[in-house]
């Protein structure tokens, strides 16, 4: 699932130092490619700007099968030098910070308002 990807990944990068302002998991709707639907990623800010992670790339388990799936995943900055395909953006949160972009409400530093 997306969304536990997404936070564990953030979690990850918390724990390994990356600051609580910095990192964030984002619920939106994205198009990969035609296939238009509900999506969660990371997002970290370096050097002035946030760049997307897409923690479901990658090798993965498939239920079904019941076998792993190999993928070759993106590079951590791939998406630095590629835009991501989002079409609208609906929350950002951390283990510290939320923000609901629609509602303009929640505790979030102003970095993640922009």
């Amino acid at each position: 699932d997306c969304s536990e990807q997404a936070n564990t990944l953030t979690s990850l990068l918390r724990a390994t130092g990356t600051s609580k302002e910095n990192v964030r998991v984002v619920l939106g709707l994205v198009d990969f490619d035609g296939n238009v639907g509900g999506h969660a990623w990371v997002e970290v800010y370096e050097d002035g700007n946030w760049f997307q992670l897409d923690a479901t790339s990658g090798p993965y388990y498939d239920d079904q099968s019941r076998k792993l799936v190999q993928s070759p995943g993106l590079d951590y900055n791939y998406f630095k030098f590629y835009p991501f395909p989002v079409i609208e953006t609906w929350i950002y949160y951390n283990d510290i910070y939320f923000y609901d972009v629609e509602k303009g409400t929640g505790n979030a530093p102003n970095k993640w308002l922009n």
